[in-house]
């Protein structure tokens, strides 16, 4: 398979953003993590919109510390800094929005959206396709940047994955039998993580939580929840205000608010006869 490095040329040209990548861009062949280069740039005054790209990763970084495997030329990994002017408590929606941009941007290119498992995991026929990941800086209790990563495994073949992650993780080419154009991807996916980012920053939670229900696998099924020494299991009923889960817990139906903790599905309880 042809590797067609992304370049900011065409990039440029693919783009229909007016803020995300149109400033300063960086596109690394190889890099320990976006993340961590992007977060650099914006402790140097980085303005928002600032894009940094990897064609492959040393030690990228998914959810809860775990290793995302990014292999060079099959998959685009990328940060933007992003500097919302909003409340505090708001902030981890934007995980959510990010999940939201993601399978709608793929969805319209492919023709098969991916569900989203709380917060962010994008799924493509229970495969998981992306990771991502949010780093907020703060300064004064208050939120100075944002670094926004996300991984997406585009034309990632079952022989490239490890053999502990074959029956985990997949890719639009697993998915579609298809390669797919990383530029047009990239392009399409930045244009709706801005569009969905402007909804975030003008307030209307309402708007993004619904199109979230709509998309997240994990609402209406039964779930373990683990947060360190914590372990929940119950039924997800539904995303809180803050993007947090909401879950009945089995045994004495407690509603309870949890967050950042890692959510697993369990088989539904066989009905009564």
């Amino acid at each position: 398979m042809i590797k067609t490095p992304i370049t900011e040329n065409f990039l440029q040209n693919a783009l229909q953003t007016e803020v995300f990548g149109r400033g300063l861009v960086e596109i690394r062949e190889r890099i320990s993590s976006t993340n961590i280069r992007a977060k650099k740039m914006a402790l140097a005054g980085a303005g928002e919109g600032t894009l940094v790209v990897a064609e492959s990763q040393t030690a990228g970084r998914g959810r809860l510390g775990r290793i995302w495997h990014s292999p060079p030329g099959l998959n685009i990994y990328f940060s933007l800094i992003l500097k919302p002017e909003i409340p505090p408590p708001r902030i981890p929606l934007l995980t959510l929005t990010a999940g939201l941009a993601g399978s709608s941007a793929i969805g319209s290119l492919i023709g098969q959206a991916p569900s989203v498992k709380w917060p962010n995991d994008l799924l493509l026929q229970n495969r998981k396709i992306a990771g991502i990941l949010a780093e907020m800086d703060i300064k004064d209790s208050r939120v100075s940047f944002v670094i926004l990563g996300i991984g997406i495994n585009v034309n990632l073949a079952e022989q490239d994955l490890p053999p502990d992650l074959r029956n985990q993780a997949g890719s639009l080419l697993i998915s579609t039998g298809k390669t797919w154009d990383r530029t047009e991807i990239l392009a399409s996916l930045l244009g709706e993580l801005e569009r969905y980012y402007r909804l975030l920053c003008q307030g209307r939670y309402d708007e993004i939580l619904g199109q979230y229900r709509q998309v997240c696998q994990t609402l209406k099924t039964r779930v373990r929840f683990v947060q360190q020494e914590t372990v929940i299991e119950g039924t997800a009923i539904d995303v809180g205000q803050s993007g947090e889960l909401i879950v009945e817990r089995a045994g004495d139906g407690e509603i309870l608010y949890l967050n950042a903790g890692e959510v697993s599905s369990l088989p539904a309880e066989p009905e009564e006869p």
